[in-house]
């Protein structure tokens, strides 16, 4: 299995149930380590099943304590977002968000299928999310700012959702460069003065 980048038809169409009377088959099991490893090669904080070509719904999430991540963009997008801070790695399965708060905020994000580019996205400040762990128990668990965050971003990505899909326009996806570039004009107010990793109210 190999990452899927933007255009690929995989991306743009809702993945498949996980029949959770299945998860202990070996066949299963086997590919949720490789979404793992593709976690940690691409250097990521959250990725999904059909990023890799797996056309189930499962998302990965977390900052593994016992990996080392590279400085490359994205493992730089994640050093920054999430610093010291050691989120615990946890697959969900057939997650679904069952309440979003009323507040809304804004924050950049980045995506391992869409390489070097970044999207100013509006999304709520607090989600409740249930489904499956991998060993086949029921969770329920609220996330809240950047966690928040990267769980919508990856259940995104499980109903065939991309972060340029909800950008408010194309002015709002900017290069990697970016943000490296004191010259770079930034499309608004919020998008120049909020860095990675930070939450802002305004547009």
């Amino acid at each position: 299995m190999n990452l899927k980048f933007l255009g690929d038809g995989i991306l743009n169409k809702p993945s498949n149930k996980v029949d959770i009377t299945q998860i202990k088959k070996t066949s299963f099991i086997e590919n949720l380590e490789i979404l793992r490893k593709h976690l940690h090669m691409h250097n990521g904080s959250g990725i999904a099943a059909p990023q890799i070509g797996w056309d189930m719904k499962v998302i990965l999430l977390g900052i593994d304590a016992n990996y080392t991540y590279d400085t490359n963009t994205i493992g730089k997008f994640c050093l920054k977002t999430f610093g010291d801070t050691i989120l615990e790695l946890r697959y969900w399965l057939n997650p679904e968000i069952i309440f979003t708060s009323d507040e809304q905020v804004y924050c950049w994000e980045g995506c391992l299928s869409i390489p070097n580019k970044y999207g100013w996205i509006k999304r709520p400040e607090t989600v409740i999310v249930k489904g499956w762990d991998e060993n086949g128990i029921q969770l329920t668990k609220t996330y809240s700012g950047i966690t928040s965050r990267l769980v919508q971003h990856e259940i995104d990505h499980i109903n065939g959702q991309l972060f340029v899909d909800r950008v408010a326009c194309d002015k709002f996806i900017v290069p990697d460069e970016a943000f490296d570039d004191p010259n770079f004009i930034f499309p608004s107010k919020g998008t120049c003065q909020t860095k990675f990793g930070e939450l802002s109210p305004i547009e």
